[in-house]
């Protein structure tokens, strides 16, 4: 494996964002084979890890310029099966075109809801946010098939939802550690284009709740989520942060700071160029198979992405 991120990951760190990156594409994959299903079988899950829970939440609806009635699956919580306690919380990307970012967010601004004073984030962020529901895979106890009793009724914003589940899993495995965040619960945060807005959301609210041992969030295309007091505020937390950015992506590069509106990026920018070896598009700039390839070169960028060599014979 080799990257040519600056500054550089370590080999290992590299690969860790690979995986967190398979994640979210097989996330991508999954919801692109299973339209219109809430609860799809998931395609693609790396070895070594197990689903927990789907994510469902309310999209963007760039014809009316609100946030869609209805929900779609947008992703996953997975476990480490040697050791649960350990969690992946992994959000795709929104399909099709890249401006749903302009009309998702605008330049208007407002407060980050689950947290007190924790500065003012994008109105889209928020309100999708706002959405996101976790819907559990039933766990089996007993030879008959899952009993209906061990699915959880979950409540609140989407950490809490997910520090109930947590709970619920940990009295069925007989965990008794405290769900604070110290040794405990060790979670990973990753997203791909708006869901990494979602994941850097998630992240926060989990670090500063104290719900969570957040200890990383990989993000790939992120955009700028809030303004200058959120992002003190996530850049205080201590966990680690990958903002990974392809250079030509237009994405990472917005929404604009207009009009006495200030919008920031996050610690720590990890960047790339594409330039050299995907075609120059935005749709290719931005794909997660040019990230992924960004990351580690022996990936393969998707195929309307190879840029065209012409050989000529004489």
């Amino acid at each position: 494996m080799s990257n040519s991120l600056t500054p550089p990951l370590t080999p290992d760190q590299a690969a860790q964002a690979v995986l967190y990156g398979k994640l979210v594409k097989a996330v991508t994959a999954t919801y692109i084979a299973n339209p219109g299903k809430l609860t799809p079988p998931l395609q693609g899950i790396p070895d070594g890890w197990q689903l927990s829970a789907w994510i469902n939440m309310s999209d963007f609806d760039m014809e009316n310029h609100q946030v869609k009635t209805y929900p779609e699956f947008y992703g996953i919580v997975v476990q480490q099966i040697a050791d649960p306690t350990k969690r992946v919380v992994a959000f795709r990307g929104t399909q099709g075109n890249i401006e749903w970012l302009d009309d998702a967010t605008s330049i208007l601004q407002v407060p980050f809801l689950p947290l007190h004073d924790g500065g003012m984030v994008g109105l889209g962020f928020g309100a999708i946010y706002s959405s996101l529901k976790i819907v559990p895979v039933p766990i089996i106890t007993s030879n008959t098939g899952p009993a209906a009793a061990a699915t959880p009724k979950l409540t609140g914003t989407f950490a809490e939802q997910l520090d109930q589940l947590a709970t619920h899993e940990e009295a069925h495995l007989g965990i008794t550690q405290k769900s604070a965040a110290s040794d405990g619960r060790p979670t990973v945060a990753t997203g791909h284009s708006l869901g990494s807005a979602l994941a850097t959301l998630f992240a926060l609210e989990g670090s500063v709740k104290k719900l969570f041992n957040i200890q990383l969030i990989s993000t790939l295309a992120s955009p700028k989520v809030g303004n200058a007091k959120f992002v003190q505020t996530f850049n205080a937390q201590p966990f680690s942060s990958w903002r990974i950015v392809n250079l030509p992506d237009k994405v990472p590069q917005l929404p604009p700071s207009l009009l006495g509106i200030d919008f920031e990026a996050v610690d720590t920018e990890y960047s790339f160029d594409s330039s050299s070896f995907a075609k120059q598009n935005e749709g290719c700039y931005h794909s997660i198979d040019t990230y992924l390839h960004g990351l580690d070169n022996s990936l393969h960028v998707a195929f309307d992405c190879l840029p065209i060599t012409i050989s000529v014979t004489g």
